[in-house]
């Protein structure tokens, strides 16, 4: 379940030791464009895994390891397109570690 925060970012709940997969939809951001790379990063102690590139427009990846209940952790994607010049974009997903 992915929600619209507060402060503007969006925001998903995460469970303390869940192993979930998160994935954006790049589809209206990249019109006619396609993905040729994809780079996550996520506050530790969380892991990723299983990083992925689904046909030319989502980009996918599983989260997991000992999430803290009550803290917070930001997950991004950066993508870069198959352009030239390529662009760049991050997409950021705040993570809420508590119980669904």
């Amino acid at each position: 379940m992915i929600y619209t925060r507060p402060d503007g970012f969006e925001g998903s709940p995460h469970s303390p030791g869940a192993s979930l997969d998160y994935y954006f939809d790049w589809r209206r951001w990249l019109q006619d464009s396609a993905i040729a790379s994809s780079v996550w990063s996520v506050t530790a102690p969380l892991v990723l895994s299983a990083e992925a590139v689904e046909g030319t427009h989502e980009t996918s990846v599983v989260v997991s390891g000992p999430a803290v209940l009550g803290a917070e952790y930001t997950l991004m994607n950066t993508i870069t397109t198959n352009d030239t010049p390529p662009r760049i974009e991050t997409r950021v997903l705040i993570l809420e570690c508590r119980y669904q």
